[in-house]
């Protein structure tokens, strides 16, 4: 997240902006703990343990799909 430098002075306008800006961000973060729901296009990468190959998980007509990327 990049933020705006801060003014010299404090400023209520500037810093409800700023605050405003990390609400907006942090809806966007995924939480620990919490479901994680992935709309059509995203995916999701993992990482092999063992080789350290990168595949992306889906879901079609209900079976788990593994695909190298």
């Amino acid at each position: 997240m990049a933020l705006p430098r801060p003014s010299g002075v404090y400023d209520v306008e500037d810093q409800a902006r700023t605050r405003e800006q990390i609400w907006r961000e942090m809806g966007k973060a995924y939480v620990r703990g919490q479901d994680v729901e992935l709309v059509k296009d995203a995916r999701l990468i993992l990482v092999d343990t063992v080789t350290g190959a990168r595949v992306a998980v889906t879901v079609a007509s209900g079976a788990l799909v593994v695909t190298a990327v």
